[in-house]
């Protein structure tokens, strides 16, 4: 419900914040197909939220676990369709058995044809390049595999950058790569 009413406006907020949005490839996202798509990090907040504000099939978002242990906090964010996903440093290896749970509902999510995003470097940090990749985007592709072996699912690496990512006015660029079907790379 929460996703439904704010798509409009950020949709809105964004067209006015940014000078211009490029979106390259769109086209590359299999429609009716589960999909990751796996974004890199440059800002804290802002791609997941241009991604979802100009797509038309609704996404599922992994944000950091942490941010899920206010109870009304967590009660917000599912509405908003995110899920957590604990890291090591979100709460140490206790934390980690809670991502059972969170794959669960990813798998459901791909059993339903849906977009599932991930930021596929694990954390944020404003640079012109790409950081190493965390193994959490191919362990949920091969888990999801493991959880439904016939799932026809696609990975999307999709670029975000930025002109000058601070200021207002500037331009985002986004561009979606040809899809990896996972199936290929199954054993």
């Amino acid at each position: 419900m929460l996703y439904k009413i704010a798509k409009p406006l950020a949709h809105v907020a964004f067209s006015i914040y940014f000078r211009k949005i490029y979106f390259s490839n769109v086209q590359n996202i299999p429609a009716d197909k589960p999909v990751i798509l796996a974004l890199n990090h440059p800002t804290a907040f802002v791609e997941p939220c241009i991604v979802a504000s100009f797509q038309d099939r609704p996404l599922n978002f992994l944000a950091r676990g942490d941010f899920f242990d206010n109870a009304f906090l967590a009660k917000v964010l599912a509405g908003f369709h995110i899920i957590p996903i604990y890291r090591i440093q979100d709460g140490g290896y206790g934390k980690l058995k809670a991502n059972y749970e969170s794959f669960k509902e990813c798998y459901q999510a791909f059993d339903e044809n849906k977009v599932v995003l991930i930021m596929a470097e694990g954390g944020t940090e404003h640079e012109k390049r790409l950081r190493p990749l965390k193994k959490g985007t191919a362990r949920l592709a091969f888990g999801a595999l493991n959880h439904q072996p016939e799932l026809d699912l696609y990975i999307v690496p999709v670029g975000v950058n930025y002109t000058k990512a601070e200021e207002m006015g500037h331009i985002a660029m986004l561009n979606f790569a040809p899809p990896i079907r996972i199936q290929d790379y199954q054993k």
